[in-house]
């Protein structure tokens, strides 16, 4: 069943749409997921963020002898939604109940 899920949003098809300002955005999640789906949805983009921000710190660490503050103080804020997402998804989980879940994402050019 959850692959299912997860293999019914992967398939869906997501267009770059142009807003009246010129902004251009799409939708990165939608849907209705089970607990299960949502957690692997949810932590599997939040892993890969703390990922992309370790790597960060380690690359200019290792070039500059110091650590990259930006990417520590994202790695900090990701953590802690990360631990609010488990105690979110458990309850949720817990209680049978189902999540919608919907994330755009919006570029503007500058």
């Amino acid at each position: 069943m959850l692959s299912q899920e997860i293999e019914e949003v992967a398939n869906q098809s997501f267009a770059l749409s142009v807003e009246p300002d010129g902004a251009y955005n799409f939708d990165l999640i939608k849907g209705n997921f089970s607990a299960e789906a949502a957690k692997q949805v949810l932590l599997t983009l939040v892993n890969d963020k703390l990922s992309f921000h370790r790597q960060a710190d380690f690359s200019h660490r290792e070039r500059y002898g110091i650590p990259k503050a930006d990417s520590l103080e994202r790695i900090k804020a990701l953590e802690a939604v990360r631990a609010e997402l488990f105690e979110l998804l458990a309850k949720a989980d817990a209680e049978g109940r189902r999540l919608t879940l919907k994330s755009e994402v919006k570029i503007v050019l500058e």
